[in-house]
């Protein structure tokens, strides 16, 4: 698919497809038309706004709609965790609203205790809705206790701070059955801190149970939420996997940790049906979870409903009746599940350390991805489009490549991944600033002797050098590596030859494309090498049809590098658009 287009909440953004680049003016092209224009109809190449959330998300962070309560009315409110078929009890409850303080708050009125959440769209008070929940075989007493007695989540979840850690050594266990006693499935968890010393054992928490603090509604997300949970933000889909009803702040969820290598399980069944995501991991296939960027937010792990995992919601419930609701969600929430459920900690294989892989692309590296003229006609001769100004460039025929940037302390300096032990980021990577990285589509790479990417973004330009005379201080710089052992050398470089040539800057911070005369201004002030810009016009003063803009793309000839040129790439003044156009000559020739 030619298109970029987003990936559901579980899977990594970035999207297959050629990136773009482009030449020297034809002769029979007009002169160019000097004014700018914006569009805000559509956004990163889509024909149709809602499905790029990128400039969307990043223009309209008004529209949020949070859904929030403290520490201490969370504390005091009736979990949804627990709230779950049962036949021995029926609490009744009275949502309120307040129409001065636009909050909504459930009270059960035995109890006079009440969970808050902002309702920012709130228009009519409800009066006293009677809401009945049931819970699972609890006493009144009990069943009382459980709703009311819950502010020790405060504890354990507000003092820590991602990722958390934890001493003592951990055990393998077996398959723990519903019927399990929650002291065994404690032991499957980490173990109680060891003495400190030289033999302690330092173990991260991949799997813990949590509870949502605050819920985010960008209203342009496509039934997506954000979640926050304690530092962390998680991407969901506004109803959980095989489940109708919305998350809740308050409620008890399992979280899994980015570097998570998920195991087959019926629990898991619907991530193992995205391929793309699965990898193989000490011998046994798994899913992998990385972060992943959703326009300006990162979504870091996975979130499942408590009552998703049986074996541990069911010992969770009994763990209630024994030792009451604030206790029990203390002992859970001080625990993890990785051996429980099988979880292992993802590593970088040493073959790829030995061949200079970093990892992964980062997530916050947007792939660009740009449409076929022939996929979005009638989008491109349609008023809004065919009178917009746009810059025309040469589309070069090599592959995707990214230098990158993140300054020390920022949000994303975090998510870089952190190097085996003994291991060093060299100068040209890491320093006081910040951390400079290369990458393709899918790899990042370390600056090793021999590495293509790292030795074309040293070389020629020096953009690995010059990015950080680039006033935005998160950014990757992207542009087409192109070279004599690069795509069958159509474009008919010397051996050996390789340069990267710059088409565009995607600014991570605001989750949109830098405007493309700024990017050519940057290149031409520090001596970078931009892809040859044709130049600037309006979609109407080159072709009034599909014909007529091919015929253009046919008749291009030479390419500025040498070779038949593959034809053009439009790219919106304002960024969000932009479209390919291939000769039919180029690929007959070359045969792709």
């Amino acid at each position: 698919m030619e298109a970029g287009k987003h990936t559901p909440a579980h899977e990594r953004h970035g999207i297959e497809s050629q990136a773009d680049a482009t030449a020297s003016a034809p002769k029979t092209l007009p002169a160019p038309n000097t004014q700018g224009e914006t569009s805000k109809e559509f956004a990163h190449g889509e024909p149709s706004g809602t499905l790029d959330a990128h400039a969307e998300i990043a223009a309209s962070t008004k529209s949020m709609t949070p859904t929030t309560a403290s520490p201490d009315e969370i504390g005091s409110g009736a979990p949804t965790a627990i709230m779950d078929n049962s036949e021995a009890y029926t609490a009744t409850y009275e949502l309120e609203t307040n129409p001065s303080t636009n909050t909504q708050s459930m009270t059960c009125p035995t109890e006079g205790t009440e969970m808050q959440n902002n309702t920012q769209n709130s228009d009519e008070t409800l009066s006293t809705l009677m809401q009945s929940t049931t819970l699972g075989q609890f006493t009144e007493t009990e069943t009382s206790a459980a709703l009311t007695d819950d502010t020790a989540w405060q504890d354990s979840t507000l003092e820590s701070q991602p990722p958390p850690w934890t001493l003592g050594k951990t055990k393998q266990s077996p398959q723990i059955s519903r019927t399990a006693s929650y002291a065994s499935v404690l032991g499957a968890g980490i173990a109680a801190p060891a003495p400190s010393g030289p033999s302690t054992v330092v173990k991260r928490k991949l799997v813990t149970v949590r509870r949502i603090r605050r819920i985010d509604e960008p209203t342009k997300m496509n039934g997506q939420v954000v979640l926050h949970i304690d530092g962390w933000t998680v991407v969901e889909s506004k109803h959980p996997f095989m489940d109708l009803k919305d998350w809740k702040v308050g409620e008890l969820v399992v979280f899994f940790e980015i570097d998570s290598v998920l195991p087959q399980r019926i629990e898991f069944i619907d991530l193992f049906s995205n391929p793309k995501r699965l990898t193989t991991f000490q011998g046994k296939p798994g899913y992998r979870v990385i972060s992943s960027a959703k326009g300006k937010y990162l979504s870091q792990g996975l979130v499942f409903r408590l009552k998703h995992f049986s074996d541990i919601y069911g010992p969770f419930l009994d763990r209630c009746k024994e030792i009451g609701h604030k206790a029990a969600s203390k002992e859970i929430m001080a625990k993890s599940f990785e051996d429980l459920l099988g979880v292992v900690k993802w590593e970088l294989p040493e073959e790829d350390i030995k061949e200079g892989v970093a990892g992964i692309t980062p997530a916050f590296v947007v792939n660009p991805s740009w449409y076929r003229a022939q996929n979005i006609e009638r989008e491109i001769f349609a008023p809004s489009w065919r009178n917009k100004v746009w810059q025309v460039t040469e589309k070069l025929d090599g592959i995707s490549m990214h230098i990158y940037k993140v300054a020390a302390g920022s949000k994303w300096f975090g998510t870089l991944p952190v190097l085996p032990q003994g291991q060093e980021y060299p100068a040209s990577m890491r320093d006081a600033r910040g951390h400079v990285g290369v990458c393709s589509r899918a790899k990042d790479f370390m600056d090793r002797p021999g590495n293509l990417f790292w030795d074309a973004a040293k070389g020629g330009s020096s953009v690995a050098s010059k990015i950080w005379d680039i006033p935005y201080p998160n950014i990757s710089v992207q542009g087409e590596l192109c070279g004599s052992s690069i795509m069958g050398n159509t474009m008919e470089l010397a051996e050996g030859e390789h340069r990267f040539v710059v088409f565009g800057i995607w600014n991570f911070d605001t989750g949109t494309y830098v405007n493309v005369k700024e990017v050519a201004e940057i290149c031409k002030r520090l001596q970078i090498e931009h892809v040859p810009i044709i130049g600037y016009y309006k979609i109407g003063e080159l072709a009034s049809n599909m014909e007529e803009l091919l015929a253009k793309a046919n008749g291009k000839g030479t390419g500025a590098f040498g070779g038949i040129s593959e034809g053009f790439v439009f790219r919106c003044l304002d960024g969000k658009n932009h479209f390919k156009v291939i000769s039919n000559e180029w690929l007959a020739v070359t045969g792709k």
